[in-house]
């Protein structure tokens, strides 16, 4: 006997239930009641709000975990290094979509040292040690002769230059005297 949809009883006496597009204010029954789901109304009559525990797909939500989890992120999209979000509960440090010079193409903090070689970094090796004498310097470029290294198994000497004039050639053998150097 009201004209009230706003109560448990609707204008036309008819029983005021989520889904039948009136909003029951009474005792906070339904935040909203867009007779189903929608961008800013959940199917149970409360807001749509990402992290609210609830998919909501006519809001785009792909997850909605509330809260970041390891599947989801907290914008209730579906997590994957590369997503250019930092996702801390799976592990990533950075995430700027693609490798860059401070981020690897795995999300973790470029290191030169770190195992992964980063050529968005200037990067040419990575061995993931700090043994400047092998391969890969520890600077993470590939190791050469006339780099000032004597690199292992490789080089009698590397004095810094290709000179073939003093002790040690451009190939990075000591040079003596009656080798053929001049």
């Amino acid at each position: 006997g009201n004209d009230s949809d706003n109560d448990d009883c609707t204008s036309t006496c008819d029983n005021n239930v989520c889904g039948d597009g009136l909003v029951n204010l009474l005792n906070n029954a339904e935040a909203c009641d867009d007779v189903s789901e929608s961008a800013g109304c959940n199917a149970d009559c409360t807001l749509a709000i990402c992290g609210d525990g609830i998919i909501n797909e006519a809001a785009n939500e792909e997850c909605d975990d509330s809260g970041e989890s390891r599947v989801c992120n907290s914008n209730c999209r579906i997590s994957e290094c590369g997503d250019a979000i930092i996702n801390t509960t799976r592990g990533e440090e950075c995430d700027n979509e693609v490798e860059s010079a401070l981020c690897n193409a795995d999300c973790s903090v470029r290191e030169c040292g770190d195992g992964y070689t980063n050529t968005a970094a200037g990067e040419e090796c990575d061995d993931d040690n700090t043994i400047n004498t092998d391969a890969c310097t520890n600077d993470c470029q590939n190791a050469t002769c006339g780099d000032g290294i004597i690199h292992e198994n490789v080089e009698e000497c590397d004095d810094d230059n290709t000179d073939e004039t003093d002790t040690c050639s451009s190939s990075c053998q000591a040079t003596y005297c009656g080798d053929g150097i001049i």
